[in-house]
């Protein structure tokens, strides 16, 4: 069993991280825990900052994706190594889009990759997620 401590922000669960691509790695403070996303969701400049090709090109795989804003067309691209909740999660995929500088997040965690977890207990008075 593992206790991980998050920022509760308007009522928004923000947990910290850390990306890796190749040589390239990245400490994110600004991850969005989204429990109704159903895929993780990279804003497009960290992506270009570890090194990924955000350019829009038909080498690059696309999967259209469910957002608060509606269907989008996203980039998908694999992080080589991700950790979170003090989990290394490796070759994950990850959608690629503009996330609005307003919320200030990096990346948005979806149950793509909660359901790797398998369980969890998130505690909102006591500012922690337990994995078990």
């Amino acid at each position: 069993m593992r206790v991980v401590p998050f920022d509760l922000v308007f009522k928004k669960i923000i947990l910290k991280g850390t990306l890796y691509n190749d040589t390239k790695l990245y400490y994110s403070q600004q991850i969005l825990l989204d429990t109704g996303a159903v895929c993780s969701i990279l804003h497009e400049d960290i992506a270009k900052h570890i090194g990924f090709d955000t350019s829009k090109s038909s080498k690059h795989e696309y999967r259209q994706l469910s957002t608060a804003s509606g269907r989008v067309q996203a980039q998908i691209v694999k992080l080589r190594q991700f950790t979170v909740l003090g989990i290394d999660f490796k070759n994950i995929k990850v959608g690629l889009l503009r996330i609005p500088p307003q919320s200030q997040l990096d990346m948005i965690i979806g149950m793509d990759i909660l359901e790797l977890v398998k369980e969890f207990k998130i505690d909102l008075p006591k500012n922690e997620i337990t994995i078990f």
